[in-house]
């Protein structure tokens, strides 16, 4: 059976062309010399896709996932996450999710011509992409991809993915479940949280109902907002502040573009350097993205888990890199938010 994505399978079906052109062999060919440079992987990667589309639920389930997170990245890039692992496959089930990312190569087209990229600019983040595909070869004795990297190297392909140094950028909409304001004066920021949220007595998003200790509200009027704060070091507050429209205003709301940091493997993270890498990928979004005003910088991890400066030491890297950012409470689970302003 296939599995359910829960989403728009009828728009996918209206744009299934019956015949996938990113499983035919020339295709995948150009695909792996342009990316991974290594013939044999082509192969494999050819007997897989050649098995794939001798199976037409499979085929319609693949474009499904081609059309969510290639075709409508913006939309519905977020669905990666929940895209199963297919065992049903056997030794075609991380093929597939590779096959699944060049998909958007032909797509997406020479997206780093038109915007004028160099290719050099690109060196790190293809290195980081043909180590994605090794570490699948070295975890499982197959080539491929982990799902939910199928939607993530689509920043590659579409030109929203850069490594700068330590540091790896994703052009993405804020998602975060806080509004942020900005006192005109003074330029201190208050973070308000979305109204609705579950928390748990210490401040953190609840996802059991058990936990749940009380609930945010987001009140806004014609000269006043009234809601429950986040401190900087990412704990909720079951109390409320108001804050007068004529002295605070938004300065990052829901769908604004950030750039989202991302943590390669591999090396130490060394703050110096990630400083670095900030300072690059400033410069480098004025000058190939002057249309993007990009709000702030925003990551995701478990590095982000306030309890890690309880247990570390002050001058650790990841508690000094900690510090660069305002910490908010995630509403996904061990995940923690983190924000630093830019522009």
């Amino acid at each position: 059976s296939i599995p359910d994505l829960g989403v728009e399978w009828d728009l996918s079906e209206r744009s299934f062309p019956g015949r996938l052109p990113f499983l035919e062999a020339e295709y995948i060919e150009a695909c792996v010399s342009r990316y991974l440079d290594d013939g044999s992987i082509a192969k494999s990667l050819i007997a897989s896709a050649n098995r794939i589309a001798g199976n037409p639920a499979v085929v319609r389930f693949l474009w499904h996932q081609h059309y969510l997170v290639v075709q409508n990245y913006d939309k519905h890039f977020m669905k990666c996450y929940k895209f199963p692992e297919l065992p049903a496959l056997g030794i075609d089930a991380k093929p597939y999710y590779l096959l699944l990312a060049f998909s958007g190569v032909g797509y997406c087209g020479e997206v780093h011509k038109k915007l004028g990229v160099p290719r050099s600019a690109l060196t790190a983040v293809l290195k980081d992409f043909k180590e994605s595909v090794k570490g699948s070869v070295e975890r499982t004795g197959f080539v491929g991809l982990a799902p939910h990297y199928s939607g993530w190297w689509q920043g590659l392909f579409n030109g929203k993915l850069y490594r700068l140094g330590r540091l790896t950028f994703l052009h993405e909409p804020y998602r975060v479940k806080a509004k942020v304001f900005e006192n005109q004066k003074t330029k201190e920021l208050q973070f308000l949280c979305d109204d609705g949220l579950t928390f748990n007595i210490e401040g953190l998003v609840a996802f059991k109902p058990d936990e749940v200790a009380w609930t945010s509200k987001l009140i806004e009027k014609q000269n006043i907002v009234t809601g429950n704060p986040i401190s900087a070091t990412g704990f909720a507050m079951n109390s409320e502040v108001t804050l007068p429209l004529i002295e605070w205003r938004v300065v990052v709301k829901t769908g604004d573009p950030v750039l989202g940091v991302h943590i390669s493997a591999g090396s130490p993270l060394d703050v110096k350097e990630c400083i670095e890498s900030f300072a690059q990928i400033i410069e480098f979004t004025k000058e190939f993205f002057p249309q993007i005003e990009f709000r702030m910088f925003v990551c995701e991890s478990w590095l982000m888990d306030p309890a890690l400066e309880k247990i570390m030491k002050p001058e650790s890297n990841v508690v000094q890199f900690q510090k660069r950012f305002y910490l908010v409470p995630s509403i996904k689970d061990f995940e923690f938010v983190s924000i630093r302003t830019i522009f």
